[in-house]
């Protein structure tokens, strides 16, 4: 094997730092790392993700569980899968069934779905039976009562979320929060975000409404209050006005 190649290796083994630690692979076994390449435990696992919140999920013996940074298990339960915390919870698999726990490892609510997200400001999406969308709280409950066929996370206070082929966004109500619909709506960032209506892309205000009168071929969120734009396969930069700058 040449050099080049033991070192590709060597990195595939190893991933990128998170929260002062690193996973790496050892004899098909995978642990973490402190800053100074130093196990940071004894215990080796069969998978490992990175730490968030103080808390890594990994797998041992066909189960998973999280481990804090000692090493230690956080709890005796074992699941079919963990995700990693997310304010505080986390996504679990049992039984082919989904739900949240804390990071002692309890039940946050008894329902069960078949499908859940993260939490992000307090809500997570869940999916029922039917395929259908929607928010629940850190307590189990649904925000709203309204179903869709399509929703995102929250985004300062508003979520996209899609019904009858159309894109738009709602409030932590469930309500949405314009009239207009649209092909496609991205989240918002710097108080835009992205929209795509007849095959034009532009970005619309937080009450639905187009920023600016025209439309390109394609736009990207604003950062630091420019937005990269793509007109007859070229690149530009529009300020919130829609002029290239």
């Amino acid at each position: 094997m040449k050099k080049s190649e033991q070192n590709k290796l060597r990195l595939s083994r190893a991933s990128p730092f998170q929260e002062g630690f690193a996973i790496v692979e050892e004899n098909d076994q995978q642990f973490h790392v402190n800053t100074k390449g130093e196990p940071a435990y004894p215990e080796r696992y069969n998978d490992a993700y990175n730490f968030h919140e103080g808390f890594a999920p990994v797998k041992k013996n066909g189960q998973w569980f999280h481990i804090n940074t000692k090493g230690e298990p956080a709890y005796s339960q074992r699941y079919d899968f963990v995700g990693v915390f997310h304010e505080g919870f986390a996504i679990v698999l049992e039984n082919n069934k989904y739900f949240h726990i804390n990071t002692k490892g309890e039940l946050v609510y008894t329902e069960r779905y078949d499908g859940v997200g993260n939490f992000h400001e307090g809500l997570a999406i869940v999916y029922d039976k039917n395929g259908k969308g929607f928010h629940i709280n850190t307590k189990g409950k649904p925000a709203y009562t309204k179903r869709y066929d399509w929703v995102d996370d929250f985004h300062n206070g508003l979520a996209v979320a899609h019904k009858n082929g159309k894109g738009f966004h709602i409030n932590t109500k469930g309500e949405p929060a314009y009239t207009e619909r649209y092909e496609w709506v991205g989240n918002f960032h710097e108080g835009f975000a992205v929209a795509h209506k007849n095959g034009r892309w532009f970005h619309i205000n937080t009450k639905g409404k187009p920023a600016y009168p025209q439309s390109y071929g394609r736009v990207d969120d604003f950062h630091n209050g420019l937005a990269r734009i793509y007109k007859k396969g070229k690149q530009f930069r529009i300020n919130t006005k829609g002029e290239i700058v």
